[in-house]
């Protein structure tokens, strides 16, 4: 930007005699340069403020069974053919799903990540058949209260 830097030659301690020179920004650039930012500030706050975190209540269908997921409070709790889950958002990863599974005596962990748009997810479930690691997916069939 022409003129954004601007040449001082005055001694910047106020005592008499010439400083060597020194440069600093001009009003008019720090200005549209403050401008600039904010309005970069107010459009990353846009975008995470409209990026809501997935909705994991609802039925899918699933690689082991129907899936019937419901919110209770920060943490959701399933049922599926011969067993359950329980599990909370991620920490780390805002579109993640992570818990513990049972089915009887067999117990292991999961984790679900869920594709973009909320209708379907991939991920892993852990433990149970010795500590064999098994893909679980699944996508969505219908959204609480829906009758379809």
């Amino acid at each position: 930007m022409k003129g954004a830097l601007q040449k001082t030659t005055r001694d910047p301690t106020g005592k008499s005699g010439r400083a060597p020179d020194a440069y600093h920004l001009s009003d008019d650039f720090t200005s549209q340069l403050d401008s600039y930012l904010k309005t970069k500030e107010m459009k990353i706050g846009y975008l995470i403020d409209t990026y809501i975190a997935p909705n994991w209540a609802g039925v899918w269908k699933t690689t082991f069974g129907q899936l019937e997921i419901v919110e209770e409070g920060i943490r959701y709790v399933g049922t599926y053919p011969g067993g359950t889950i329980e599990g909370k958002m991620s920490e780390t990863e805002i579109d993640t799903l992570v818990g513990t599974w049972h089915e009887g005596a067999a117990s292991g962990d999961f984790e679900f990540t869920m594709h973009y748009g909320g209708n379907s997810f991939w991920g892993d479930r852990y433990g149970g058949d010795h500590g064999r690691v098994r893909s679980w997916n699944g996508e969505l069939a219908k959204l609480p209260g829906e009758t379809k």
